[in-house]
C-alpha cells in the first residue's frame, strides 16, 4: 500500500511542476536537473483502534534545479498546489488512472538543503486492519413460516 501511495504523491508532484525527471532509487552522479527525488519514507508504527494499526509516514522529496530561488519556485508551486486541494492527494492505481480515493496530508513544509537543493516534507497516515479469521458469511435464510398444527 505504501508504494501506492507514494507513487500517487509522486504522481501529483510530477503533474503540478512539470519536471519531467524523477529519480526513486538513487540519485547518479550526472542526474539531470531539474528533477524531483523521492527517497524511501520514513515510518513509525503506531496503534490506531481496536481494530486497526497505522503507521505515520514521511517522505522528504528532494527538488534540484541549478540555482536555490528556481528549485524553492518549483517547491512552493508544488507545496501551494497541494494547500489549495486541502492537503489531498488523489490516489492512483497501477495504470495511472485516479481511484476515487485520496490521501489526507497532515503535513507539508519547505526546507533548504544545499545550494539548488530544497526539500519538500510530506507526513500522512496509512491505517491497516488487524489480521481476523476469515468465516463463511450466510447467503440465504431459509424459515418454515408455516403454523404449527394443533396451536
Amino acid at each position: 500500500m505504501i508504494e501506492r501511495e507514494i507513487g500517487s504523491i509522486a504522481k501529483y508532484m510530477y503533474d503540478v511542476s512539470g519536471i519531467k525527471n524523477i529519480y526513486f532509487d538513487e540519485v547518479p552522479q550526472d542526474f539531470k536537473k531539474p528533477s524531483l527525488y523521492f527517497p524511501t519514507p520514513m515510518q513509525i508504527q503506531r496503534g490506531d483502534t481496536v481494530n486497526s494499526y497505522a503507521y505515520m509516514n514521511s517522505l522528504f522529496v528532494k527538488v534540484f534545479d541549478e540555482k536555490t530561488r528556481d528549485a524553492y519556485s518549483k517547491a512552493a508551486t508544488i507545496v501551494n498546489s497541494i494547500s489549495k486541494n486541502r492537503n489531498l492527494i488523489p490516489l492512483v492505481k497501477e495504470d495511472g488512472a485516479q481511484d476515487n480515493k485520496g490521501i489526507r496530508l497532515r503535513k507539508v513544509s519547505i526546507k533548504k538543503l544545499d545550494v539548488g537543493t530544497i526539500q519538500i516534507e510530506v507526513q500522512w497516515d496509512s491505517v491497516f486492519a488487524y489480521t481476523e479469521e476469515t468465516y463463511a458469511k450466510v447467503q440465504r435464510f431459509y424459515f418454515d413460516m408455516k403454523e404449527k398444527e394443533g396451536k
